[in-house]
Formats: C-alpha cells, structure tokens, sequence
C-alpha cells in the first residue's frame, strides 16, 4: 500500500489508484468564473483582488471538450461574484454542451445585482430544463438587515434579498446559505426564524480559511470563536439537526462541524479526497481541493498534469483533511461509521440477565473513589445540572482529592463545550464519553462508581438506559448512587418502571425533598432513601458570590416554555399569554427600571429559553424588556441574580439559585404542585409562590409579597 493511501485510510478517506474515480475522471468540477467581487466580505478577500485575464467560454469550451472532464456529471459556476461577468450565461451553455454526460448544473452569488442575477439565472434554467438538466444554486445571506450588511462590508441586504425571492418566484430552485463567522456568531436564531417566516430554506457553513480566497490573515472572524462563542454554536447546530433540517446528508455535514469544533475530527468525506471534484480557475489551472489545493496548469494536458502533482494530495491528507471544516456534503468517513457501532450496548443488554435482583444498600465509599461515572442528562444540561455536577465532583474531591470523573453524555460535544468554560484546574481531572461508546462497558468498568447525577427522574424515555446502567454495574460490583435527584412526574408506567429499577439497583439513595423520598417508597417500597439538599447548592456556596441587590436595578428574569412533560389544566399557548401579561403589568409597575430576560437553558434539545425569550420580546415589544443572547455561565447567572432588584424565577434551579443566594425572588410553578412547589414549601416560601394558570392574577401580589418581606433572606 502506497504512503497516500494509508494516510487516506487512516483518515477514513478513499483514494482511488488515479486519484479520481475508478476510470481515473472527476465527475464534479467547481468553476471559479472570476477572481473579483463588488463586496468586501468578512470572510474573505477575493474583493481586494484587481481583473486580470479569465478563461473566455470559448476557452473554457477547449477545457471541457479535453477528455479528462469526459466523465462529468455537474458543474458549479462560482466566483468571486459569477454575476459580475457579462457572458455568465454562455458559460452554463459551454458546459451544456461539451459535457456529454452532463447532469446538472448550479450557482453561487452574493445577490448584489438582482437584475443580472434573475435575467441570467432565468435563461440558464429555461434552457437546462429544455433538455432535462437540473438547475439550482444559493445566495449566501449571513443574517437580517444590518447583520448581513455588517459582514458583507456594504449595505445590501435589501438587495440580497430581492434576489433571492425573486430567483425563487421564477421557480428556480434556490436557497439561502450562512457562512458563520464571528460578527454573525449571536444573529443566527434570528436569521433562521426570518426564513421559516418567509417560506425560505437556509442552509449553514462555518468560515473557514480557504486558499482560493485569500483569507488567511483573517483570524479574528474565521473560526476565532471564544469558548463561549463555541458552546452557542454547538447548541445551534445541533437544534438544526433536531428540529430543523430534514436531510440526511446535511445532518451529517452538521455533526463534523459539531466534531470539529469541540476538538474532534472531521465525520464525513470529501468529494475531493473521495475521488470525484475538481477545482478549476477563471485562468484555467486545476487544484485537488478548493480550500487548500495548490494550483497547477495543465501542461501538456490535464490528465498528465493531475498525475503528475499526487504528491500534493498527500500533503493535503497529512495536513488538513481531518480539521477542515468546509460544508462538502458526503457519507460519513469508514472510521466515523465504525465508531458508531453500539456493540457495548449489545454486550450490557445480553449480561443484564446475570445481575442480581438488587443492590445492597451501603454507604458510599469515597476512599476507594480514584475514578467515578456521573451519568443523568448530561449533554442537554441546564445551567443547574452544571452545578449539581460541581456540587457532587466537589464532594466527593474533597474526600478523594485525586479523584478523576468520567461524564456519561447524551450529547458529548455539548457537555465538553460547557466543560471548556471551566478553570483549568477543574477541566483536568474531567473526561467526557457518550452513552453510546462502544467501549462504554470498559469506561464504566475503570471506575468505582456510577452516579445518576442530580435532575429529574421522571416520564423521559432515556430512564432505561440509566436503569440498563444501573443493573449491569449493581451486577459488576460497582457502587451505584442516586445523588440528589427528583422523582416525578411519573405518569408513564413503562418510565415508573424504569425508575423503580434504578431505585433497585442503587446502593445509596439520596433524594432531593420529601415528596421524592415518599415517591420512591411507594415505587421501590424496599429501598431506603435518604433527603438531602440539592447537590448544586454545595457549589452555588462554594462560589461565595452574594446577594447585592438594589432598588433600582434590573429586573430579571429567567423563565421558560411550558412543556408536556408537565400535564397540567393550562396550555403552552395560555401559559405564554400569562407571561406576556405578568411582564407587561411588571413593566407598568416598574417604569424606572430596566427588564432583562436571562437563560438556565441554551440547547433546542430540552427547550433553548433564548428562542423562548425572543417570542416574549417580540410579543411585548419594549424597549425596556433585553434578551441577553450570549450564553451564560452558572456563575455569570448567580451574579446576575445577585445584583438585580428583582428576580422571577421559573426553571427549578433559577429558583434554586435565588433562594440559596438570598435574594429577593418570587418562584413561578410550572410543575403543578410538582418539584418548585415542594422545594418552595419546605423553606416556607410558598407566599412567593405563583401557579403558571394564574399568573396575571397571582403574580403582582407575590411580587409586593416579595418587595416587602426580607425575613427569607440568607
């Protein structure tokens, strides 16, 4: 095996023996019509470039009839700006006829000029449709209005715009594409809703340094995202993926992107190193790969040429393939499709039979802790499982210093996101793996312990997977420990089942109040349980951050959409009309103070209170109601709670966090006598208590409650 080639399979790439597919043709060239454009983008700077010569059509008809493109089966015309070229159309025509096996055609264009681009875009559609070809392309649109404007480096959106709905009202097939980059990082949500809105399909990619443009001095926009930049991103993404983007292909193009921003390597193929695409110039030289190809010219022929110059696709393969994280669109690489393989679960499955039929019950032993497992929903955590992570790890490090922690996730990419935003001390003896390792078994197996870590146990499919868990290691000696958590509502009898199992197989038991522990008997009658705080109060404390409020400070709050995990008599959509009438009587109250609509939670996955937060405002319309964006750490939350003058709090831990901190705070119930009533009732705080169906006539006076009576402080 050539040097290539196992650097290719190393990668999970294929390299065919010619570099191309199996007849040694590309079946996929990227034209790069010109090298200049009208706009000076953040992304690049192709606009600095000055007009020199570019390939005639009927110099490009020479290159095309040469039978190395013999084989090709689409063509994307690119620039630079296509449009900026008079002769555009009779370029696309070239191609129709001096490709035989031809298939289809597409663009890409800034929308600067919408005359140019729909006469031309037009007539090329009509004559590739004319002959059975297809014809589609994108207008990159990297956000609303002075967004776009701010990242194009000019002021047309307007325009932008126009082209694309005009392109799309010609019933060409077209949509928006994002180039992510620093400048637009927070604006995506809302670019995302104003395309929903207008029937508009957006597609996004993240900026990345591309050779062809001339980008590489441009590290202050292009992947320069701060760690917290990073966290929003993944949890971006990864809403696409679950709630947006319906194809396959894309949601895999996601996941490297989700890979390669926390560290890992790219998931997916290339077309390029897959031996299908070639890039070609305005000049008329080839390159590899168009993000990092060098250019070569064809002497004396194309085939020769590309033969010739292999040796740099090593180079590529050796240098940039596995981190580059351009939106070429492919299966997944052959090492991504291994890795995906759930074979440990195959094996846990198949031994729980020879578990025994329950723990023993014992306290845990920290001594023996030099490793432990912490599972539970981690990778959609809230900013109040982060700090019951922080509470148990300082728990137990404070008995076994050296102590190492392994993260069980939903979804790892997040967890590790929010794990870079800690110190560095802490992130040191932390390790992230996913529910589906395939060597989960062995990870477990390394450690002393496994600890559902905090959260709920309630109506939630994944409890199997915690009780599979939680028998297999209770069946392998392991300590098994429920820390902290809440039981309910649990409706579901196949979840109440669930449930009861991991109370089964738990050696230690530690609820977080008295209606969980009285739950858990009448589930697991047999168990013993004990009541402890919940565990983030630990490091809510240990972050010696205070309560510092003052009269005339914001208002904040942190609040969150109502969800069928929590049956109740009112609905989401009253629910919302109760909060947009509380915030506005609030507003009236208040006329000297400014409102701000703060987040426990920043994943689509479990309800993102941004998107929440952003209908409120929208609905509400004042300028004296804020939507922070920006992802917060549970330490930037408590010290915005510790300075407000007010905070309402409708998550369980906004409420857990105001109360420990002391401040002045009423508590919405969204569970319905659940979780918030019982954590409420057992600190005497139920006057400060609202039900969520009776908001607009409940919530003043709790707040006047709240105003006048400081005897719950800490």
């Amino acid at each position: 095996m050539s040097l290539l080639s196992r650097i290719a399979a190393r990668l999970g790439f294929h390299v065919a023996p010619t570099g191309m597919d199996d007849k040694g043709f590309p079946k996929v060239i990227n034209f790069q019509a010109n090298d200049i454009c009208n706009l000076g983008c953040k992304m690049c700077n192709i606009w600095q470039q000055k007009f020199t010569h570019q390939v005639s059509p009927t110099e490009l008809e020479n290159i095309l009839r040469d039978p190395f493109f013999s084989q090709v089966e689409h063509i994307g015309i690119t620039g630079g700006e296509p449009t900026l070229r008079k002769d555009l159309e009779e370029l696309y025509l070239v191609a129709l006829r001096t490709l035989p096996r031809l298939q289809g055609a597409s663009f890409i264009t800034n929308g600067s000029l919408p005359t140019k681009a729909l006469e031309t875009y037009t007539r090329v559609s009509q004559a590739y449709r004319e002959v059975g070809k297809s014809f589609s392309g994108m207008v990159s649109l990297d956000g609303v209005g002075p967004v776009h404007d701010r990242v194009r480096g000019k002021k047309v959106f307007d325009r932008t715009w126009q082209t694309l709905t005009e392109l799309r009202a010609a019933g060409i097939e077209c949509h928006a594409c994002c180039t992510v980059v620093r400048s637009n990082v927070y604006d995506l949500q809302e670019l995302l809703e104003f395309c929903q809105r207008h029937g508009v399909y957006v597609r996004f990619r993240v900026g990345e340094f591309i050779d062809r443009l001339y980008n590489k001095g441009l590290t202050d926009e292009i992947r320069a995202f701060t760690p917290q930049e990073n966290a929003h991103l993944v949890s971006f993404f990864l809403g696409l993926i679950a709630g947006y983007e319906q194809d396959p292909r894309i949601h895999r193009t996601y996941r490297s992107i989700i890979s390669i921003l926390t560290g890992g390597p790219r998931r997916t193929r290339c077309p390029y190193q897959r031996g299908e695409a070639l890039n070609l110039t305005s000049k008329g030289q080839f390159s590899y790969c168009a993000p990092k190809g060098e250019l070569h010219d064809p002497a004396p022929d194309y085939r020769t040429s590309f033969e010739t110059h292999l040796n740099e696709r090593q180079r590529i393969l050796e240098q940039h393939c596995s981190g580059c994280i351009h939106d070429y669109h492919d299966d997944y690489t052959p090492a991504e499709l291994e890795e995906q393989r759930q074979d440990a679960w195959d094996r846990i499955r198949m031994e729980l039979g020879s578990s025994p039929d329950s723990a023993r019950q014992s306290p845990p032993k920290f001594a023996d802790w030099d490793r432990v497992s912490v599972c539970g929903w981690y990778g959609t955590e809230t900013a109040g499982d982060i700090l019951i992570l922080k509470g148990i790890i300082r728990e137990i490090r404070t008995q076994r210093p050296d102590a190492k922690i392994q993260v069980i996730s939903l979804f790892p990419e997040y967890t590790k996101t929010t794990v870079a935003l800690w110190s560095p001390e802490e992130r040191e003896y932390i390790e992230v793996y996913s529910y589906w390792d395939r060597q989960i078994d062995m990870i477990l197996m390394r450690g002393k312990a496994l600890i559902m870590g905090g959260g709920p146990l309630m109506d939630l499919p994944q409890t199997e997977m915690i009780a599979d868990l939680f028998q297999w290691c209770a069946g392998r000696g392991l300590e098994t420990v429920v820390w902290g958590c809440g039981l309910g509502p649990l409706h579901n009898p196949n979840f109440r089942r669930n449930v009861a199992r991991i109370l089964v197989f738990s050696s230690t038991i530690w609820l977080r109040d008295h209606a969980s522990a009285a739950l858990g008997l009448e589930i697991a009658p047999d168990r013993e349980t004990t009541v402890i705080d919940d565990p983030s109060i630990v490091a809510i404390r240990a972050t010696n951050i205070h309560q510092a409020q003052e009269p005339g400070a914001p208002v904040r709050l942190f609040l969150r959409e109502l969800t069928h995990e929590y049956p109740q008599e009112t609905t989401p959509e009253r629910s919302f009309q109760g909060l947009c009438a509380m915030i506005r009587s609030l507003l009236d109250k208040f006329p000297d103070r400014s409102f701000e609509l703060w987040h426990m939670h920043y994943l689509a996955i479990g309800g993102d209170d941004r998107i929440f937060a952003r209908r409120l405002a929208t609905k509400i319309g004042s300028p004296r109601l804020k939507v922070i964006v920006e992802p917060q750490t549970p330490e930037d939350v408590l010290r915005a709670m510790a300075t407000s003058s007010l905070n309402i709090s409708m998550r369980f831990h906004s409420v857990v966090f105001a109360q420990t901190l002391g401040t002045r705070f009423i508590a919405i119930d969204y569970t319905a006598g659940g979780k918030i009533a019982a954590f409420m009732s057992e600190r005497n705080l139920s006057h400060l208590l609202v039900p969520l169906a009776a908001l607009e006539s409940q919530a003043l006076s709790a707040v006047e409650r709240a105003e006048a009576d400081a005897s719950y402080f800490c």
